[in-house]
């Protein structure tokens, strides 16, 4: 204690000093203790996760003034506003990592404070206000029967790409995620809310491609007629305790439709389609996509051009920045694990289904010498259910169907005939070729 004695009077002794700065520390410990068990009794504090943090931000955006003390951060996201018909930039207001936000609540012709803080792991945020002053437990769950009710329109596109790609989604996502800016239906940043429109407006088009806008033999429509069942039959599927999951193999040559399929079940179901680039994820990556994809279940998985990844269970051609995808076991057991699948329909396509393992429904096996063989084809419940081939060209009826939306009846009759033998994307274009013409 001899430092102290160049800061003290001679008369004070060093021990005293020493005590009477415990007795300030203790002092200032007690103080700092009743302050905050007595906040807790005035101030009412609720930890909110990311995709219910973001409707509460919007709720109080319309609902609450904001204050205009303290800094304020901005930002535009490129979003289609339905009303609007097309693509528009959208003003919104976030909250950074260490930023906060307080809007002043109506409340008996008063207006009481909320303050809002981004939590420190992930996009949770903590909101707190004088107790008694608001039922947040009310107010949430009117906020969770909105979104059920927007949720009806749930049909979008959601690009996963990985680690492998270049770069992230042309939105500015990073890679090894889905290219969304949050998990939420409204498309936006947990920790922001819009300014300038309704999360109501925001969302896909009206989109064509659904099973009305298209031809579909008879083969390709059972498998519509599937999936519908699957779809509605959820509450007999957990009544005799079975997974609620479905898997279909669509092969054929290019252009015959397969991904037109897929995209016409997502639309008719109004459920999410993850279109999975499975070339450039890593293992947990996968884990990732699968894990978000139950979180937002019922939902399809589709992974396109199966050959161009697999030879049977080998890797096609390694990535050039990971060195391969993710391992054909790995993918089986995120396809069907030990983990629940319920709501997921798995739409896999291949230009070469003599490449598919036949645990994926194809017909190629490795034999014990290594080498490869062409079996049957042999559906795998639980994985594919059903395997379906779309036909190389469509038929004369399908060509008139086609032909009759953009020509005159003339014309349809003349170019269904003359066009016999092409695939289906090959008479589209030739029906855009002829339409123009005649413009």
């Amino acid at each position: 204690m001899d430092f102290l004695k160049d800061f003290l009077p001679s008369w004070l002794p060093p021990w005293a000093a020493a005590a009477a700065v415990g007795a300030v520390i203790a002092f200032w410990n007690r103080l700092r203790e009743m302050v905050t068990r007595l906040s807790t009794h005035l101030v009412d504090i609720v930890k909110v996760d990311a995709d219910l943090a973001a409707e509460c931000l919007t709720h109080f955006g319309k609902a609450a003034n904001t204050s205009r003390f303290g800094g304020r951060s901005y930002m535009v996201l490129s979003r289609f506003v339905r009303s609007k018909a097309r693509q528009t930039w959208i003003l919104s207001r976030w909250i950074d990592k260490d930023g906060r936000m307080t809007f002043w609540v109506p409340y008996k012709g008063w207006k009481v404070p909320l303050w809002v803080d981004r939590g420190k792991e992930g996009n949770q945020m903590t909101f707190r206000f004088l107790r008694g002053t608001l039922d947040f437990e009310a107010l949430l769950k009117g906020i969770v029967e909105r979104v059920n009710l927007r949720k009806e329109n749930r049909y979008r596109i959601i690009r996963v790409g990985g680690a492998g790609q270049a770069r992230g989604g042309n939105d500015g996502s990073k890679p090894g995620r889905p290219t969304s800016d949050g998990n939420s239906f409204t498309d936006r940043p947990a920790t922001s809310f819009y300014l300038t429109e309704s999360p109501d407006d925001i969302g896909e088009p009206k989109s064509q491609g659904g099973p009305e806008d298209l031809w579909l033999h008879t083969d390709v429509r059972h498998i519509l007629e599937d999936a519908r069942q699957w779809f509605r039959n959820r509450g007999w599927y957990q009544e005799h305790r079975l997974p609620w999951r479905r898997g279909y193999l669509a092969h054929g040559v290019p252009g015959t439709g397969k991904t037109s399929l897929a995209r016409a079940i997502g639309i008719d179901l109004d459920i999410p389609v993850y279109a999975v680039d499975l070339q450039s994820l890593t293992n947990s990556e996968l884990t990732d996509a699968f894990t978000e994809a139950r979180q937002n279940a019922p939902c399809m998985i589709l992974i396109e051009d199966l050959d161009s990844v697999y030879r049977c269970r080998t890797a096609v051609q390694p990535n050039v920045q990971l060195g391969t995808p993710p391992s054909f076991d790995h993918l089986l057991n995120q396809i069907q694990g030990v983990g629940s699948n319920d709501g997921l329909l798995t739409f896999l396509t291949t230009n070469h289904l003599e490449t598919v393992d036949f645990a994926l429904g194809g017909p190629c096996r490795q034999g014990a010498d290594g080498q490869l063989e062409v079996g049957e084809v042999t559906p795998r419940p639980g994985r594919v259910d059903r395997v379906l081939h779309t036909p190389n060209s469509i038929d004369q009826e399908g060509r008139l169907f086609l032909a009759r939306r953009m020509l005159p009846e003339a014309e349809a009759q003349v170019i269904s005939i003359r066009c016999d033998g092409m695939t289906p994307a090959q008479f589209q274009e030739e029906l855009l070729r002829r339409a123009q013409e005649l413009l």
